[in-house]
This record gives structure tokens, C-alpha cells and sequence, in this order.
């Protein structure tokens, strides 16, 4: 009898179905890829400016070097990024900065903007003064945020004189409210106000007019530092 029993007890064990299979643990998630070179984490604690311009990096020319001068009349392609820079600085429409840029011409006015590999690192504006000929104003001279301090402004400060001096220019004006000493360093001295801007009456209302339109100030004030540099006859 105890063999047979011990046999009915074997028999029902291996009839029965196996106990279930307890689940696996929870696993923890993966964690998030890296963040892409460029996106706002990789450049977390940057300037707005270097997020939204992450291309240049720390690859930015030195002096200028490798960097290419171009007219904006003869690269409309260039238009929007070169209204985005400028607007960096002197927020304005889009609208307005192409009416702008669509009297460029050859001769003055002129945008011209400093290129390094398809991108728009630095613009400036030369416009012809009433009365002086061979004279220009340098106006909306800007460096991207990314390729400051690295002498990319002296280069292009250097390039556009070479064009001025190659384009009939024998003297460029300008005024500054805080970067006089930089444009020293370009070679400028401080002189008086150009005679249009304190002409009386009339002329100088509407001059004065003008200026405020396109820069928001008045250019005679005290506040700001006038200055000049003549410009070497390219060679024959």
C-alpha cells in the first residue's frame, strides 16, 4: 500500500500544470540621446545669437581670413540672413531691411557683407554724402556675436576700405556712441560733425529728420563721437 500511494502521489505531481512564471522586474528607460551639436541644450548657457547660429562654432576666421566681401545686389540669396544679423542690433522688419537692400547698386549706396562659408558673418553700409564728393558714411557695421573678438571686424573694416579706395572713395565718416576705440585702432580719428548735419534752417531739419527715421537718434548729439579716415589711391 505505501508503494502504491507514493505511485498516486508521482502520478498526480506530473499531471498537474507547472506553477506560473513570475513577470520580469521593471526595466528602467533608456536614457535620451545626446543632445545634437547646435540644439539649444548642446549650447545651454550660450547668447541667444550663438543658438540660433550654431553652424560657425568655434570654427570662426580669424582677421577675417578665408572670409569673402560681397555686394548684396549680386546675391539677393544673402538678403535674409544679412537682415537677420542686422536685426540683432536694430530690430526691424524683413520688409524694410529688403527695401534697403534693393538700392545697393555698384556704386554708393552699397550693402556689402562679409561671407565665410555661406554664412553671413558681418555687414556694412557705404552711402555717398551730399556735397562731399569722394566722401562716404560708414553705417550698420556689424560682426555676428560668434565671430567677435577674433578680428573678423578689423577684417572687414580692411576689405571694405580696399573696395571704397578701388570705387572712386578717398575718405570714409563715420559716427559711433561706444566703439570709438575700436575704429581708432582701424585707423580713424575723431573730427567735427560733416557741415550737412549743422546746416540751419530748413536743410538741417530735414537732415536731422532723416537720421532719426533710419537709426533712431540724432547723429549731432553729444553723445556721439564723429570720425574720419582717408584712404590710400590703390596702386595703377
Amino acid at each position: 500500500l505505501f508503494f502504491i500511494d507514493r505511485l498516486m502521489e508521482a502520478t498526480r505531481q506530473a499531471s498537474s500544470p507547472p506553477p506560473p512564471t513570475p513577470p520580469p522586474p521593471p526595466t528602467a528607460p533608456p536614457p535620451p540621446p545626446p543632445a545634437p551639436k547646435g540644439s539649444a541644450k548642446a549650447h545651454k548657457g550660450h547668447t541667444k545669437e550663438e543658438r540660433d547660429w550654431p553652424r560657425l562654432g568655434g570654427n570662426v576666421p580669424r582677421g577675417g581670413e578665408g572670409c569673402d566681401l560681397e555686394m548684396l545686389h549680386e546675391r539677393e540669396d544673402l538678403w535674409k540672413p544679412a537682415a537677420e544679423l542686422l536685426n540683432t542690433e536694430w530690430p526691424r522688419s524683413a520688409q524694410g531691411r529688403y527695401r534697403n537692400f534693393e538700392r545697393s547698386r555698384p556704386a554708393l549706396p552699397v550693402h556689402l557683407v562679409y561671407v565665410y562659408r555661406k554664412e553671413v558673418i558681418g555687414h556694412v553700409c557705404l552711402s555717398p554724402i551730399a556735397g562731399n564728393l569722394g566722401g562716404a558714411m560708414v553705417e550698420s557695421f556689424v560682426i555676428h556675436g560668434n565671430a567677435r573678438r577674433r578680428g573678423v571686424g578689423g577684417g572687414l573694416m580692411r576689405d571694405t576700405e580696399a573696395w571704397a579706395s578701388r570705387n572712386g572713395v578717398s575718405i570714409l565718416y563715420l559716427y559711433t556712441q561706444d566703439m570709438d576705440a575700436f575704429y581708432a585702432r582701424c585707423g580713424f580719428l575723431t573730427c567735427e560733425p560733416l557741415p550737412a548735419l549743422r546746416l540751419p534752417g530748413q536743410n538741417r531739419e530735414k537732415e536731422m529728420s532723416a537720421l532719426v527715421s533710419l537709426f533712431g537718434c540724432c547723429a549731432s548729439s553729444d553723445r556721439y563721437v564723429w570720425m574720419r579716415k582717408s584712404l590710400t589711391p590703390p596702386a595703377p
